[in-house]
């Protein structure tokens, strides 16, 4: 059970705002491999 499943009464403002939350970390998370990633091809010469 996610924390997104839970819409009860004041628990909606909650969850939804750390769902936001978990979405924008994943969203960080990802943007920084990306940039590793880009970084480990600039490197390695063609």
């Amino acid at each position: 059970m996610s924390h997104c499943d839970v819409f009860d009464g004041m628990w909606v403002k909650y969850d939804a705002n750390l769902c936001m939350n978990l979405v924008l970390v994943l969203l960080l998370m990802i943007h920084l491999i990306v940039i590793k990633m880009e970084g480990l091809i600039m490197r390695i010469p063609n």
